[in-house]
């Protein structure tokens, strides 16, 4: 475990955490894998967005942030029903973030 991936000091615990988050990140692929198969609009709709990945006109932006949006919203419920991530949010007093773009929200 590359310690932590550099952000954290190697410990039993924070390798038992990244052994743990591999596993649910690889059950999460099955999940989406296995979605892939049975949803065929779920597939339409991956299929749709690797084609928008090679555009770069306006147009096509909008439509896979939409599409982009309307995918996540499965994977952010599962986040929010996690326990520790509901614990860390909990513990957390940031109430915003600014992130420097090149867009300013034109899109």
């Amino acid at each position: 475990v590359q310690e932590c991936l550099g952000l954290f000091p190697r410990t039993s615990l924070t390798s038992n955490l990244l052994v743990k988050w591999t596993m649910k990140s690889k059950a999460m692929e099955a999940q989406f894998e296995e979605m892939m198969k049975t949803s065929p609009e779920a597939k339409q709709m991956t299929d749709r967005m690797k084609e928008l990945e090679l555009k770069s006109d306006p147009e096509s932006n909008k439509e896979y942030i939409t599409l982009f949006r309307e995918s996540a919203a499965p994977f952010m419920k599962f986040l929010s029903e996690n326990e520790a991530l509901k614990y860390g949010g909990e513990q957390t007093t940031t109430t915003s973030f600014k992130i420097p773009t090149t867009h300013d929200g034109d899109f």
